[in-house]
């Protein structure tokens, strides 16, 4: 119940920072809700609840956010990954209806719903920012991007066996340059780089599938 969600939500954030954060609400420009569901890592509804009442604030205010924002997940995700998949105009003209049909057929007919055997869920996002390189999806904290139904089926192949696939570009381009190659600025690239900095630090830190342990807490009160 929301005695339990509170009890555990404020286990996560402690009254130090709910102070903080009325006071910068007081302040202006700044929204608690959002900065205390981020640092607890669970938004289901009881939690978003338990949240508001730790601050304060209507119940509305916080579950606003968890439901505004899709980084916030109202139920289970899957065990290994949950696989975010851009739908908008770009990543559809470039073939993100390919990848939602195969996610409805190796993971689930439906968004939201995990797998059957729990270890993957997806769903359909607004864009990811990244139309250069379309279509992208974001599994955890990193983007793969100049997908096809046969890439992202090897990705899910990777991850059900316990591995990582690589962030960035799966056709082999260093960032959003043309699919074709350089045309001008051939000189600033660096022939030592194997991957742009966002790919190479996603690699160096290894926590692309980080953001799927939020998930797991979440399944209780959804």
């Amino acid at each position: 119940g929301v005695e339990s969600a509170a009890l555990e939500v404020r286990e996560a954030i402690d009254r130090q920072m709910a102070l903080e954060i009325r006071r910068r609400l007081r302040a202006g420009g700044y929204d608690p809700a959002r900065t205390a569901l981020f640092s607890f890592g669970g938004s289901g509804p009881l939690h978003a609840c338990a949240v508001a009442d730790m601050l304060g604030l209507a119940h509305i205010r916080a579950y606003e956010v968890a439901t505004f924002y899709f980084m916030f997940q109202l139920q289970p995700v899957g065990a290994i990954a949950h696989v975010q998949l851009c739908g908008t105009t770009p990543c559809m003209l470039c073939g993100s209806e390919e990848l939602i049909e195969l996610c409805r057929r190796r993971i689930s007919p439906q968004p939201h719903r995990v797998s059957e055997d729990g270890r993957f869920s997806w769903e359909e996002v607004e864009c990811l920012g990244a139309c250069c390189n379309a279509p992208v999806v974001q599994i955890g904290r990193d983007y793969y991007e100049d997908l096809d139904a046969g890439k992202l089926e090897g990705m899910l192949e990777l991850l059900a066996a316990g591995q990582v696939p690589v962030p960035g570009s799966q056709t082999g381009r260093f960032s959003s340059e043309p699919a074709s190659g350089l045309t001008s600025l051939t000189g600033y690239r660096n022939p030592e780089l194997s991957a742009n900095a966002a790919v190479s630090r996603a690699v160096e830190r290894g926590d692309t599938l980080v953001g799927v342990e939020a998930g797991r807490r979440q399944g209780g009160d959804a």
